[in-house]
Formats: structure tokens, C-alpha cells, sequence
């Protein structure tokens, strides 16, 4: 390490392909990470809330998995340190500096938080025998995971609140999604036969939580006509067109599993579409760590200074009024998702219960919608 840090002279553009790259090996260690715990949980047969004999032969590609996480994080905080001083990777490693970038730094602190769960997740796979430490292992590298998206490029922009909360939901999709297809590639074909099925009910919700998430993200961020003349811009439409694939595949996959062919399934070439799968995430998600590593486009002459935007994100609200008390809000995203997605839960089960014949109150219905609209 002394003598790369010798050789870089300032923070530039080889630094910044450091940080980029160690953000994508942290993204791909941590997502296989969970796509396993995703599978020991909640997608393979258990013995009476124990893991099963398949379930526990994961624990190891989980460990090499987070252990590929802590370095890469450990590594993330010093490259990223470099380019917030605009200095060599030799002064990032002061330990001064680091200590006072990793204690006293907003973006710091939230990168360390994240070094600590990769840590504690590292310590705790392969003392796994519950299905319960499996989901609640699976929650905290979930919550390791987004915790540096609070000060990401999203956090600066305008309509803070959406932007942040809408990455973050993207981010959980994208992990439990990408993740998923990971843990069934490692699963034998007897294993499979009952983790495709699960999976691909939970692969679709995650699905619509990407692209909608995904379409406004991209839309705060390149808002205006100029944007999307922009290497950003056609770097985000180069991952839209992945996405659209990996829908198509992922299609493929539900109605051969909707068409109940799971005895007859050929399993090899089932095994061929994941990887072909896994390889167009794999580019998506490098093209996803680049943008993450960018700084957005901004308006030509950056728009009137207002000190409320830059602070917090959103414009100074004006003078409150009965009109503007009732439909004035800024949307937060993250809430607004919880609350469509149990809209959605909520309805899907109403929907059940018809097609089984049973009947559930409108009323009961109509109550619970309104009450959801109101949070």
C-alpha cells in the first residue's frame, strides 16, 4: 500500500476509478451475501425453524462473500477520503485523518457504520443455525447496505426527501432482486425446485420497486432538457436497457414456473439462463457504481442561490395557510413506498380471498386505503 499511494500523485482520475471499483466489489460481495442469507431464510426447507443440511453448506460462500464486503469497504473509506481531500492515498492512511474522517464526518460515519455490520455479519455467518438468525442477519446487512445512501449525490439535490428515499428503496429491491438470482445459482437442483417458486413472488414485487423507484431517481436528477446530453445520462439509459432485459428474462422465468413445469424443468439450461442473467446484472451493477461514484449534471449558471436548498435540500416553504396546510407537502419517498406497498399487500389479499370465494367487508377496505392515504 506505500508504495501505490508513492505513485499516485494527487487525487484524479485513478483514484477515482479505485473508488469506483472497490464500490462495485463491495456492492457485488454484499449483494451475494444476501441473496444467500435471503435463500437460508425465507426460499430453502428448514427443520423445524433449524437451517437445513443445504442451507448450512452456504455458510461458507456467505463467509467468503462478507469477507470480500470488509475489504472492500475498509478500502472504499480510505479512496473515498483521498477524493474528498484531493490528496494522495498515502495522506488518506494518516490515521489521524482517517480517524477524524470516520468519527467526526457525516459521510464518514455512515461508511464506518457500514465496515462495523460488514464486521459483525462476518463474525456471526458461520455461527448460523437458525432460520431466524438467518432473516435477522439478512435485515442488518440490509440496513449496513443503505446506510451510506444518506449522504450520497441524492442527498445534495433538490427535493431531497424523494431523492434519497427513492434511491434507498431502489438499492433494497435491487439487493433482494439481484441477490436472489445469486442465491438460487448457488443452490442444488433439489433445492431450487422450491426456492424458484418463492423467489419468484418476491422477483416481482422487487421488479416494480426498481423501476419505479429507478424512474424517479433518474427524473430528480435529470430534470432538464441539457441533462441528457450528458455521459450521465446515457450511461443511465444504457442501464434502463439492461433492466428491460433482465424483466424479459426474469418473464421467461415466471411463466415457465406459472405453467408447472417444475418436474419437468430443465435444469441445466435453467442454470444457463442464470448465468446469462447474472452476467447483464453484473454490467448493470458496474454501470450502477459508476453513477454512484459521479456527481449528477447540473443546469447551466447552477440555477438562483437559495441557502434553504442547499442546507436541506428543499426550498424555504411559504407562509402556511388553510390551503396550503392541506395539500402543500414535500413527498418522501421512503414513506410513500411502505405506504403503496402496503396498499398493495392490502388488496392483493382482498384479491385472494374473492378467488377463493370468500368475501371481505368494502368498507373494511375503503377504511384501511384512507387511513393509509392520510400517513
Amino acid at each position: 500500500m506505500t508504495s501505490l499511494a508513492a505513485s499516485v500523485s494527487s487525487a484524479g482520475p485513478f483514484i477515482d476509478a479505485l473508488t469506483a471499483m472497490s464500490k462495485f466489489f463491495g456492492i457485488m460481495a454484499s449483494i451475494c451475501l444476501i441473496g444467500l442469507l435471503l435463500c437460508m431464510g425465507f426460499l430453502m426447507e428448514d427443520n423445524e425453524g433449524s437451517l437445513g443440511v443445504e442451507a448450512l453448506k452456504l455458510r461458507t460462500i456467505a463467509l467468503w462473500s462478507g469477507g470480500i464486503w470488509v475489504l472492500a469497504s475498509a478500502t472504499n473509506i480510505v479512496f473515498t477520503l483521498a477524493n474528498v481531500l484531493g490528496e494522495t492515498i498515502g495522506a488518506a492512511l494518516d490515521p489521524t485523518t482517517l480517524r477524524s474522517f470516520a468519527t467526526q464526518i457525516t459521510l464518514g460515519q455512515y461508511m464506518f457504520f457500514q465496515l462495523l455490520v460488514a464486521i459483525l455479519v462476518v463474525i456471526l455467518v458461520p455461527r448460523l443455525k437458525r432460520v431466524g438468525g438467518a432473516t435477522l442477519l439478512l435485515i442488518l446487512a440490509l440496513v449496513g447496505v443503505v446506510a451510506p445512501l444518506f449522504q450520497s449525490h441524492s442527498s445534495t439535490s433538490g427535493s431531497h426527501a424523494l431523492a434519497v428515499g427513492s434511491l434507498i428503496i431502489h438499492v433494497l429491491a435491487l439487493m433482494l432482486w439481484v441477490g436472489g438470482i445469486f442465491g438460487l445459482g448457488f443452490l442444488d437442483p433439489k433445492s431450487r425446485v422450491m426456492a424458484a417458486p418463492r423467489f419468484s413472488q418476491l422477483a416481482l414485487w422487487a421488479v416494480i420497486a426498481v423501476v419505479v423507484s429507478g424512474t424517479a431517481n433518474a427524473w430528480i436528477r435529470l430534470d432538464f432538457a441539457a441533462a441528457w446530453h450528458t455521459s450521465y445520462a446515457l450511461v443511465v439509459i444504457a442501464k434502463v436497457i439492461l433492466t428491460i432485459g433482465l424483466i424479459f428474462l426474469g418473464y421467461q422465468h415466471r411463466r415457465n414456473l406459472n405453467a408447472g413445469k417444475m418436474t419437468s424443468m430443465n435444469w441445466a439450461k435453467f442454470t444457463q439462463l442464470i448465468g446469462i442473467e447474472l452476467s447483464i446484472m453484473i454490467i448493470a451493477l458496474a454501470l450502477g457504481s459508476w453513477l454512484s461514484t459521479s456527481q449528477p449534471p447540473d443546469p447551466v449558471g447552477g440555477g438562483t442561490f437559495d441557502a434553504a436548498t442547499t442546507i436541506a435540500g428543499l426550498p424555504m416553504p411559504a407562509a402556511p395557510n388553510f390551503t396550503r396546510l392541506l395539500f402543500n407537502f414535500d413527498p418522501e419517498a421512503l414513506f410513500l413506498g411502505i405506504v403503496l406497498f402496503s396498499m398493495a399487500l392490502y388488496l392483493r389479499g382482498v384479491y385472494r380471498l374473492n378467488r377463493q370465494g370468500d368475501s371481505w367487508p368494502v368498507y373494511r377496505t375503503f377504511s384501511f386505503l384512507f387511513g393509509m392515504y392520510f400517513i
